[in-house]
């Protein structure tokens, strides 16, 4: 079975860690459950508040960075105006300094593991150095592709 964990952690960005969600949930369905979804922290099970609007989203587990699979980073949502403790980039950081950094690297150094991101999830990666030497790519802050 192939397991995908959507990391939370507290100002992720809702479209982000919701759309891959639902589309691996929907992929579920078809494939008759060949695979599992669900949302982790690196704290464990805990309710974790999205950014801007704070909807609160319950995670049911913890982020193994050993379980073969998919791990799916969201980017940060909040005030795209100025670096203040609300911008995306402050966010992030608050992230990195919780255990997510070092469970994220762990992962990364799995052969059997996909760790992908979304819009600014590839900036938490950067920023805790787990990008060093690997091909990545973001749209700018603040700029969706629309």
């Amino acid at each position: 079975m192939l397991t995908v964990q959507v990391v939370l952690f507290d100002g992720f960005d809702l479209l982000d860690a919701i759309a891959p969600y639902e589309v691996f949930c929907a992929a579920a369905m078809y494939a008759e459950n060949a695979l599992s979804v669900e949302f982790v922290t690196a704290e464990g099970p805990r309710i974790v508040t999205s950014g801007i609007n704070g909807l609160k989203i319950e995670a049911s587990g913890r982020l193994n960075p050993e379980r073969t699979g998919i791990i799916l980073v969201p980017g940060a949502s909040g005030d795209v105006e100025g670096d203040g403790p609300n911008s995306p980039p402050a966010i992030l950081s608050r992230a990195l300094n919780t255990e997510l950094a070092g469970l994220i690297e762990r992962a990364l150094g799995q052969k059997d593991i996909i760790v992908a991101t979304v819009c600014g999830g590839s900036l938490l990666l950067a920023m805790g150095g787990g990008l060093e030497g690997r091909p990545a790519g973001t749209p700018p802050l603040g700029q969706n592709g629309i």
